[in-house]
């Protein structure tokens, strides 16, 4: 039903190459079987059950994008990178098998001279690098990035492949965020659901998805987009992450201020808004008295944020909360910027020559310090690359929102301009985001952000050719 309303190529493809399905469905669990019974490592099993079906789907571009989406909540490890990570490549190989040269006007994107210039910029920091061969595997995270949004850029060309690769990331959230419920329920611990720690960030971005959505639509699809925003934010509780409410406080502000003060150009009717936010509010605040009664503990970490407690026994840890750990962490990232400020210590490499740095008791960086990133993008950036890529990146970022920007202020139908200012939100929810973590320069979220700004690039290209008749 959900794929004959969209009008997607994928639901012909199954409807026209059932046998086909069925028979890399039947190829992989042989292989699971036959090769999963010899002790195969888990990589190499997965790739081998994975086979089947991208040779049955390589041309199939819109199905492989959304195996890409669905990736995104796999804790898989290929070799030393997610699963996701290496995402990219198949679906730049169906891309390329499936590509023809076609009558679209031809788009300049305003990001890639920006993106030029940030790599030039960081090539200077390996001069310092002391892990020269870890810190180029990990850089090609973001080669990564760079092939996906790319790829998606050039391949995504209607609002109706946006729409259905959205419904499948929202669709995966709300699995994930039941797992983290039931889960939280039968536990009463912290959890994260099958996605892992990144669901955090992942479920932010499914409430803006859904919330900009509800506004879209109308009548019963509205409530039920409603219903599942309040959900997925109860999903959140449960994770009790505390830093991910001021980006998603930040970029709602952002979003609702929008639509507020420029309604009319949204076709919005402010009475109703305002009797929306109400009603959601109403249902976030009765679901926060509800879980709270369920789960007493839930908001312990919350409390525990602005807790002083003294630890005064040697057997008890002396860190007792995330902000303090992180504050040796930035103290050691500053200390390494000190050190080489212009150029930085080495692109994506602090996690590995961190020890060169630290000037804190050895027994507080091995426990709290050696191996761990600098958890603000920001700072990473400053750190490993110097002030010369951190205005790298700075141009980079700032690029990527202004073609945002640009894209919803030449918008002419209302769903141009609903399109555009829910990707513009997301962009602004990750330059938010990126001041409480470092996760969006590589794996799991590092992905999600090059979709998002592959998506931006797809729109943009889209409504310039919009333009075009007009001109």
């Amino acid at each position: 039903m959900l794929l004959h309303f969209l009008h997607l190529p994928v639901a012909s493809f199954f409807s026209s190459n059932g046998l086909l399905v069925a028979a890399a469905v039947i190829v992989s669990a042989i292989y699971a079987l036959v090769f999963g019974s010899v002790g195969l490592e888990k990589h190499v099993l997965s790739l081998l059950i994975g086979l089947p079906f991208f040779l049955v789907f390589v041309f199939n571009s819109d199905i492989i994008s959304v195996v890409c989406i669905l990736l995104l909540f796999a804790k898989l490890d290929v070799f030393v990178y997610k699963v996701v990570v290496l995402s990219s490549i198949p679906l730049a190989f169906s891309f390329v098998m499936a590509y023809r040269s076609g009558s679209l006007q031809k788009v300049k994107v305003p990001i890639y001279g920006p993106l030029l210039i940030y790599l030039v910029c960081i090539v200077p920091s390996f001069w310092n690098s002391h892990s020269l061969y870890t810190s180029t595997l990990n850089l090609l995270n973001f080669a990564s990035m760079i092939l996906m949004f790319t790829v998606l850029g050039n391949h995504v060309t209607k609002y109706k492949q946006v729409t259905w690769l959205s419904v499948a990331f929202v669709a995966a959230s709300l699995l994930n965020g039941s797992n983290v419920i039931v889960d939280g329920l039968l536990t009463r611990q912290r959890v994260f659901g099958f996605a892992g720690v990144v669901y955090v960030d992942f479920v932010c971005i499914a409430i803006i998805v859904t919330t900009i959505a509800a506004f879209y639509q109308t009548n019963a699809r509205r409530v039920w987009l409603v219903l599942i925003s309040i959900f997925l934010f109860a999903s959140l509780l449960f994770t009790q992450t505390r830093n991910v409410f001021i980006p998603l406080t930040s970029s709602l502000v952002f979003l609702l201020s929008y639509l507020f003060f420029d309604n009319a150009a949204f076709s919005i009717n402010r009475r109703k808004m305002l009797l929306s936010l109400f009603t959601l509010s109403t249902g976030i605040v009765v679901a926060i008295i509800v879980l709270s009664l369920i789960v007493p503990g839930i908001f312990e970490r919350f409390a525990d944020f602005f807790s002083k407690k003294q630890h005064i026994s040697t057997d008890d840890p002396l860190v007792s909360n995330t902000l303090i750990s992180r504050l040796l962490i930035w103290h050691t990232a500053f200390k390494a910027f000190l050190q080489h400020p212009f150029v930085g210590i080495g692109a994506y490499s602090f996690c590995f020559d961190s020890q060169y740095y630290r000037t804190i008791p050895i027994f507080l960086y091995k426990n709290w310090v050696q191996g761990l990133s600098p958890h603000v993008a920001y700072l990473a950036v400053l750190t490993e690359t110097g002030i010369l890529g951190f205005a790298g990146f700075t141009i980079f970022l700032i690029s990527t929102l202004r073609m945002g920007h640009r894209s919803l202020r030449v918008s002419h139908s209302r769903l141009e301009k609903f399109f555009s200012l829910g990707i513009l939100s997301l962009q602004v929810y990750v330059c938010f985001s990126m001041a409480v973590t470092d996760a969006w320069l590589w794996g799991q979220c590092g992905m999600l952000w090059s979709i998002i700004l592959g998506i931006s690039i797809a729109n943009y290209k889209i409504i310039m050719r919009s333009q075009s008749p007009r001109g």
